[in-house]
C-alpha cells in the first residue's frame, strides 16, 4: 500500500528526474544539393557555391532538399515557405545564385548558392580570415586556362568572380566599391608582355585601364595610392646592344629595365617616370644571372631578352620616396622621387648605399627573390623573403629602418613548415592586431595566422592552381552586398 507520504516522494522523485535529465536537442535545419554544397550547410554560413554543370553542358537542373528544424520554415526563390521537409528542382547556369530563406519565429536569415563554372579551380579552406579583412582577393594561376579573377568570403567561399583573357594576377580594392586586376599576358611569357591593370565595378563593367606611356604594364605590381587619384605602374623598356661579358653573357643583348609611372587615376596623365638603367649598375643583380641566361631553369620557358632586374612591389612611402622590390637583385630600393636617386638598400650586392642589417643572424642573404615589401603603420616594412634558390623555405619578414643610421633591424619573422620551397611570387599583410594573411609563393597554400602564430585560416588551392598574391579587402572597402549584386547583374536568372 502507497501512503499520500509516498506518493509526495515519488512525485518529487519524477520531477528531480526530469530536471536532471539532458533535455533532447532539436534536430538543426539541413540543406542540401544533388551536386554537392561547398560548404556543406551550416545555420552560420550565408554564403555556399555548387558545382551545377560539367563537360560542355551550359546548365542544369539542381535539386535542393530542405529538413527544417521544429518552428522554422524554409523559403527557396519566390516559393512559398515550407516547414516540413520539401525538395525543389531549380535550373541553375555557371554565375548564376539562387537563394533561399529560413524563419524561426521573428528571425529570418538568408542564403546563396552560386554555381561555379566548369573549369573553376579547386580548392579547400577551413577557419576565417583576420576580422580585418572580411574578404580577399586572388587570381587562379595555372594550370591553364587561368582566367579568373576571385573574391572570397572571410570562410574562403568565392562570391565574386569575373572571367578573362589570357593570366589574370594582383585582384585588390579599387576604391568606391570597384575591383581592381591585371590581366593579360605576362613579361615572360612566349608571347610577350602585354596587358593593363582595369578597374572594374562590382558588375563586371570597366571602370578604366591603369597604363604607363608605353601602352603597357607588367602584372606584376599597380599601386593604387590611398589619396585615390594617383597610382604607381610598372612595365619595362626593352634596351638592346647591352654588352653582358663582364657577368658571363653575350656582347650584343636586349634586355629588360625596369620602368616605373605614377599616373593621374583619372585621365593618365604622367606624374613621374624613373628608368632602372640610369641608377643600377649590372653587377647588382649578382647571383641572379645564370637564371637569367637561362629562365627554363625557374619559369620553364627561355626568353630572348633578359629580365635583369624584375620589379615586383610599388608603394609610396607619403615622405617622398617610392619603396620598390626588385626580385633578381634580392634586394628592396628606397627611391627618392624629387631626384631620382637610391636612397638605401636592403639586401643584395653591398653597394655605398646598403643598409647595414641587424638581428638576421639565421641566414647569410637576407633576402633571396623577395615580394611584396609593404610598409605598416607603425613605420616598420614587411617583407615576404621567398628564399628561393637558397636551400631554404620562405619566410616572412619584418624590419625597422633607420635611414639616419643607415640601418635596417629585424625585428620579427617566421615560417611555416607545413609549406614547401617557393619559386616566385606570394604576398603578406599584417593586421593591427598582430594576425597576418600570407599567400606563399608559388605554392598552393595561402594562411592567415594569428598574433601567436598559430594557423586561423587555411586556404589551399587543388590541381596546381596557386595565386600570385592574396590581398585583403576591408569592410569599407567592400560589402557582401554589392559582390553579390555585382555578380547577379552579370550572371541574371
Amino acid at each position: 500500500m502507497i501512503t499520500k507520504t509516498g506518493l509526495s516522494v515519488l512525485a518529487l522523485t519524477a520531477a528531480m528526474a526530469a530536471v536532471s535529465a539532458p533535455a533532447a536537442s532539436a534536430a538543426p535545419t539541413t540543406i542540401t544539393a544533388s551536386r554537392a554544397l561547398v560548404p556543406a550547410f551550416n545555420a552560420a554560413i550565408p554564403d555556399y557555391t555548387t558545382r551545377c554543370v560539367s563537360g560542355s553542358a551550359k546548365s542544369a537542373i539542381v535539386k535542393f532538399t530542405a529538413t527544417p528544424a521544429s518552428g522554422t520554415t524554409v523559403k527557396f526563390l519566390k516559393a512559398a515557405a515550407k516547414s516540413g521537409p520539401q525538395t525543389v528542382s531549380l535550373a541553375m547556369k555557371p554565375g548564376q545564385r539562387i537563394d533561399f530563406t529560413t524563419k524561426t519565429g521573428s528571425t529570418s536569415r538568408n542564403y546563396s548558392v552560386r554555381c561555379l563554372p566548369v573549369n573553376f579551380p579547386e580548392w579547400t579552406a577551413t577557419g576565417t580570415l583576420p576580422s580585418a579583412s572580411p574578404f580577399m582577393g586572388i587570381a587562379q594561376i595555372g594550370p591553364y586556362p587561368r582566367t579568373y579573377a576571385i573574391v572570397t568570403d572571410a570562410r574562403g567561399v568565392p562570391i565574386w568572380w569575373k572571367v578573362t583573357a589570357g593570366v589574370t594576377a594582383d585582384v585588390k580594392p579599387a576604391g568606391n566599391g570597384q575591383i581592381g586586376f591585371w590581366s593579360g599576358n605576362p613579361l615572360e611569357s612566349r608571347i610577350g608582355g602585354a596587358g593593363h591593370f582595369g578597374i572594374y565595378r562590382a558588375d563586371g563593367t570597366k571602370v578604366r585601364d591603369l597604363t604607363s606611356t608605353t601602352n603597357v604594364t607588367d602584372l606584376h605590381e599597380s599601386t593604387l595610392n590611398s589619396n585615390g587619384t594617383t597610382a604607381y605602374v610598372e612595365t619595362f623598356k626593352k634596351r638592346l646592344h647591352v654588352d653582358l661579358t663582364s657577368v658571363g653573357g653575350g656582347a650584343d643583348v636586349p634586355v629588360f629595365d625596369a620602368f616605373l609611372q605614377e599616373v593621374s587615376r583619372t585621365d593618365g596623365k604622367v606624374l613621374w617616370t624613373w628608368n632602372s638603367k640610369d641608377h643600377i649598375a649590372l653587377a647588382e643583380t649578382d647571383r641572379w644571372w645564370p637564371f637569367i641566361f637561362h629562365p627554363e631553369l625557374i619559369i620553364g620557358q627561355p626568353s630572348v631578352t633578359k629580365d635583369i632586374l624584375h620589379v615586383n612591389s610599388m608603394q609610396d612611402d607619403g615622405k617622398g620616396g617610392v619603396i620598390v622590390s626588385f626580385r633578381h637583385l634580392d634586394a628592396v630600393y628606397r627611391i627618392i622621387k624629387s631626384t631620382g636617386r637610391i636612397d638605401w638598400k636592403l639586401g643584395g650586392t653591398t653597394t655605398d648605399k646598403s643598409l647595414t642589417v641587424l638581428g638576421d643572424t639565421s641566414v647569410t642573404k637576407h633576402l633571396g627573390g623577395q615580394h611584396d615589401a609593404r610598409l605598416l603603420p607603425d613605420g616598420t616594412l614587411s617583407i615576404p623573403d621567398n628564399g628561393t634558390q637558397l636551400g631554404r623555405g620562405p619566410r616572412v619578414t619584418r624590419w625597422q629602418i633607420d635611414s639616419s643610421a643607415r640601418t635596417a633591424t629585424l625585428v620579427e619573422q617566421f615560417s611555416d613548415s607545413d609549406v614547401g620551397s617557393s619559386p616566385c611570387c606570394g604576398s603578406a599583410r599584417k593586421f593591427a592586431d598582430g594576425s597576418w594573411l600570407v599567400a606563399w609563393g608559388g605554392l598552393p597554400n595561402i594562411r592567415s595566422y594569428k598574433a601567436d602564430k598559430t594557423v586561423g585560416f587555411d586556404f589551399k588551392f587543388g590541381g596546381g592552381a596557386w595565386t600570385y598574391r592574396a590581398n585583403p579587402f576591408s569592410a569599407s572597402q567592400i560589402t557582401r552586398a554589392q559582390l553579390v549584386a555585382g555578380m547577379d547583374k552579370m550572371n541574371p536568372r
